[in-house]
């Protein structure tokens, strides 16, 4: 026992002789190699940050020198750009300036004891564009937006431009992609500038970032932008069947009124759902409602018809499901009021007497009894004024035809004077042989113009002047040939 301890004794001491021979021959190795790898490397030492990492055009730039080798506090740091300084001081490690257009080059140089370091700063724009799969009707005033679990595209367009002004081809840069600050390996790489963003279950705005730059990372940018989600909605309009699909008012909360109809049509009509027309039925479940009771309807279209007898009102409620995206969904409620309405006999009639099918057939009987019509137009001509009864109405309907056929020639002569005009202004404004032959085509056309006009009416005329005439009198229509 006494030797185990000896031993043990022994050991550590030799071990302790070891490290304090040894120890002070690592020491200054160390230390000589650190000071030598700053020494050898002073100016790599010196590094510069530029905020905003990736700048735009005529944007304020600031430019920030540190130095991990020594206290530059006390030294004289100079800023150059262009090859001139710009600022110069005690301690100024920053320097700020505003970017050129793009194409431009700024190249900053800093120097502290003859310590110099350049940095080339080129501004770049990207431009992010989105668009999302959901359905808005054609001619729609606005952009399909997206909702819940909606597949969106995102495209970026940088511009970078060289200093001769040319534009680098897209295809040729390294986009990388991010999605809420998480990098999509799979979405990135060489000439991959579409970027189509994961649909999540969860309500919240996508932010999408990409890196632009090019192979030798001469240029680079940035582009970000912010995806928000909306709710799909559903919109109710009547559908007219002289006025189509009335889409300047929509019936959500609103009283709808059969006035002297005896039925109406009904279209719900889908926004920011995952569709690919407004009856999608494959992926869009709709369903009305009468009064809570669920009818047999199941497209987005609906008619309803008058009672017989008496009035009243109807509460309606249509509403659309997505068969997948099950958060997209929504209702649209409105009310259609029916009134009574009587003949002269005092029953009750299916048929209200303003109808239009009556108007029709009131026209029919007219007709067949050789008896005039009268016509209001909707839009009145000039010539077709009634100062007797102050009203645009007429008895005939050759009398709106020819009204109409003089007013347009009447047009088209004025629009050739003004064509002549413009046509004379530009020959004589202007000392260019291209625009003064310009100009001469344009009087050239509207004289064309004005003669194919008028010499259509004058060429009917002279064949027959009856073509230019028409009516609607039965009487005055032949007998069809019989077949004996």
């Amino acid at each position: 026992m006494f030797y185990r301890n000896l031993l043990g004794i022994v050991g550590v001491a030799l071990v302790f002789a070891a490290f304090t021979t040894f120890a002070p021959q690592f020491s200054p190795q160390i230390a000589r190699a650190q000071f030598d790898f700053i020494d050898a490397t002073e100016g790599q030492a010196m590094r510069v940050t530029v905020m905003p990492r990736y700048p735009k055009a005529f944007e304020k730039v600031s430019v920030t020198v540190e130095d991990f080798a020594r206290d530059i506090n006390g030294l004289n740091i100079s800023w150059s750009q262009g090859g001139r300084v710009a600022a110069r001081g005690v301690g100024l490690k920053t320097y700020s300036f505003t970017t050129g257009a793009l194409g431009t080059v700024s190249d900053v140089t800093v120097s502290i004891d003859g310590v110099s370091q350049t940095v080339p700063i080129r501004p770049a724009e990207i431009d992010m564009l989105w668009q999302a799969s959901s359905y808005v009707p054609p001619l729609y005033e606005g952009k399909a937006l997206h909702s819940n679990q909606d597949r969106v595209t995102v495209v970026a367009e940088p511009f970078f431009l060289t200093t001769q002004g040319v534009r680098v081809n897209s295809a040729n840069l390294v986009y990388k992609w991010k999605q809420n600050g998480t990098l999509v390996q799979a979405a990135s790489g060489y000439g991959r500038k579409t970027f189509s963003v994961v649909p999540s279950v969860l309500s919240k705005p996508i932010e999408v970032e990409v890196e632009v730059s090019s192979t030798g990372g001469e240029y680079s940018g940035v582009g970000k932008t912010v995806v928000s989600e909306v709710s799909p909605k559903l919109l109710v309009y009547e559908n007219s069947p002289l006025y189509g699909l009335r889409m300047e008012r929509a019936l959500n909360g609103r009283s709808f009124s059969f006035e002297d109809r005896s039925e109406a049509t009904f279209t719900a009509m889908p926004f920011f759902f995952t569709a690919t027309n407004d009856n999608d039925t494959n992926n869009i479940d709709f369903s009305w409602t009468q009064n809570s009771v669920k009818t047999a309807q199941k497209s987005n279209e609906v008619v309803f018809r008058a009672p017989a007898e008496g009035g009243g009102s109807a509460s309606v409620r249509v509403s659309a499901r997505h068969k997948t995206n099950y958060l997209q969904g929504a209702d649209a409620p409105f009310t259609i009021e029916f009134k009574s309405a009587e003949n002269a006999g005092g029953e009750t009639s299916l048929l209200p007497e303003k109808s239009y099918l009556n108007k029709f057939l009131g026209a029919q009987t007219a007709l067949a009894q050789g008896n005039q019509l009268e016509y209001e137009p909707l839009v009145p001509l000039p010539g077709l004024f009634n100062a007797a009864t102050g009203d645009y109405k007429i008895s005939d309907f050759s009398t709106y035809v020819m009204a109409m056929f003089r007013f347009l020639i009447g047009a088209a002569a004025v629009l050739a004077v003004i064509m002549i005009i413009i046509g004379g202004l530009e020959y004589m404004t202007t000392d260019v042989i291209s625009n003064k032959s310009a100009g001469k085509e344009k009087i050239n056309q509207a004289i064309i113009g004005l003669l194919l006009a008028i010499g259509s009416w004058l060429i009917l005329n002279t064949i027959d002047p009856n073509i230019l005439t028409t009516t609607l009198d039965p009487s005055t229509t032949p007998a069809p040939p019989t077949n004996n």
